[in-house]
């Protein structure tokens, strides 16, 4: 579906991004993580948020510009934006 010139792409599932712990004391760690993962993602830019939501689930760097309407370099700038902010966001757990 089109618009306003771009395709909709559709929220993303937290629990595809960070698994469950089988270990119930490292639950609430998880937790912490998935809530600010959610945090995280939720404040990149839209097109970085979908650049990476759309590459995580395994579509391709050139799909994934096609989908962007943009270069497969300036998706991959994309890219590297959203990942150096999520990473920063995330320290704490490390």
């Amino acid at each position: 579906m089109r618009t306003g010139g771009r395709r909709e792409v559709e929220d993303v599932d937290p629990d595809t991004l960070a698994s469950d712990a089988p270990d119930p004391e490292a639950a609430p760690i998880n937790a912490e993580l998935r809530r600010a993962l959610e945090r995280g993602l939720a404040a990149l830019p839209e097109r970085q948020r979908t650049a990476l939501l759309l590459c995580h689930r395994g579509m391709s760097n050139r799909d994934a510009a096609a989908v962007l309407e943009v270069s497969v370099d300036a998706l991959e700038s994309l890219l590297a934006r959203a990942r150096r902010t999520l990473r920063a966001d995330l320290q704490a757990f490390r």
